[in-house]
């Protein structure tokens, strides 16, 4: 997968600075920034100080799930839900 072979370069750059840094990651890059956290903390190695993730549903969350549940609320509900 391109992601895993894209990691340990990702890795080893990060290592090359001891700079305070942050993840942001939009859409595709938001499962990037996601998962390269998880193999820094996976190596025991410094982490970013924030993780901003934006337009991208979490790993665990299933759409079709969660579609299905808002086309079952009401008119009234859906207002407020969103």
């Amino acid at each position: 997968d391109f992601v895993q072979d894209l990691l340990p370069y990702l890795v080893s750059e990060i290592e090359k600075d001891d700079v305070p840094f942050v993840f942001f990651g939009h859409s595709c890059g938001s499962l990037i920034a996601f998962l390269l956290a998880v193999e820094l903390r996976r190596l025991g190695k410094r982490l970013p100080n924030w993780l901003f993730l934006a337009s991208k549903s979490s790993p665990s969350f299933h759409s079709e799930d969660y579609f299905n549940q808002c086309k079952a609320l009401s008119q009234e509900r859906k207002l407020c839900f969103f």
